[in-house]
């Protein structure tokens, strides 16, 4: 690989990984309310994360998310991994452990 086309991705590996936009907003949060679902409460409906989110399709009793499931799926090991060191996610919160993890999983 040409050392230039190395420094490149260098620096877009460090700029995308750098920048995190509307980690709180409807579309996001959808995404991560699967993911605290699958690992916390072993389930595919968001009930606990349900209530701030815009982005939601309720089935029968519980609520689901409305977005294709595969980030969601895509980010319960390292969520998984995560839940070692953090506390659970009970909700939609900006303190700095939640604000991590989603950092982290994005």
């Amino acid at each position: 690989m040409a050392p230039g086309l190395k420094r490149l991705l260098l620096v877009c590996l460090v700029a995308y990984g750098w920048i995190i936009h509307g980690y709180l907003g409807w579309n996001e949060e959808s995404h991560h309310a699967l993911t605290y679902a699958i690992v916390d409460g072993h389930a595919l409906f968001i009930d606990t994360y349900a209530e701030p989110l815009g982005d939601r399709a309720m089935v029968g009793q519980h609520y689901y998310t409305d977005k294709l499931p595969l980030e969601s799926f895509l980010a319960v090991p390292v969520y998984a991994a995560l839940r070692t060191v953090l506390p659970p996610v009970g909700g939609v919160t900006a303190d700095t452990e939640t604000l991590f993890g989603r950092y982290v999983l994005t």
